[in-house]
């Protein structure tokens, strides 16, 4: 008898969907921006309107194979919108800004990324966001926001003081963080999750019917 020493990986696991090769890095993705054609040229990608949904709202932008939405920092229908495109939502997430409104606002910048952010996460976050991020005091001259360190750990389902003081989750948007690092096969999942990349292969995101801005 023989006995196989392959690793058998459930590829609905978190290292199972770690292992899908798609998407944006993280030190390349963007949190924010000033218009759907910007975001999308930082994304390498192209930038489509969603079914009826209006792009002065909400829309998609295409890029790695993978799909990214982004909505108004104003707009109340955003998580009816992620949802309908992708046809399902991580369990235990809510569907959130990766930039908090309130920050964007202070910024100027009116575009925002959406993410499915684990519950415990997501709600430390907008805690420590109701208890008043400090506005940073830094001119943000940038046409589109790549993801700072707060933002990384949120996506990647860690609560506020996890792996950053107070002081500086209250210091506010702190550009020049980027992550250029490897995340493990657990971390990528999270990662992969969090923008709904595992549910290409399952072809749900195509049924939405996009067109080109």
């Amino acid at each position: 008898m023989q006995i196989s020493l392959e690793k058998i990986i459930d590829p609905s696991s978190l290292r199972g969907i770690g292992g899908i090769q798609r998407g944006v890095e993280p030190h390349k993705l963007v949190s924010a921006g000033h218009r759907a054609h910007l975001i999308a040229e930082a994304l390498g990608g192209k930038a489509f309107t969603v079914g009826r949904t209006r792009p002065r709202n909400a829309f998609c932008v295409q890029a790695a194979n993978a799909y990214y939405l982004f909505a108004h920092r104003d707009y109340q229908g955003y998580r009816s919108f992620f949802r309908r495109f992708f046809h399902a939502v991580p369990v235990g997430c809510d569907i959130d800004h990766v930039l908090s409104k309130g920050l964007a606002a202070r910024i100027g910048v009116p575009f925002l990324l959406l993410a499915a952010v684990p519950k415990s996460a997501n709600r430390s976050h907008a805690s420590a966001e109701r208890c008043g991020i400090a506005p940073s005091r830094q001119l943000y001259l940038g046409k589109t926001f790549p993801l700072d360190e707060r933002m990384f750990h949120k996506v990647m389902g860690r609560r506020v003081n996890k792996r950053q003081s107070a002081a500086v989750v209250r210091s506010g948007y702190v550009l020049g963080n980027n992550h250029a690092f490897g995340l493990t096969l657990k971390q990528r999942g999270a990662w992969n999750l969090a923008f709904c990349i595992d549910v290409i292969d399952a072809g749900l995101a195509p049924r939405s019917i996009l067109r080109p801005i």
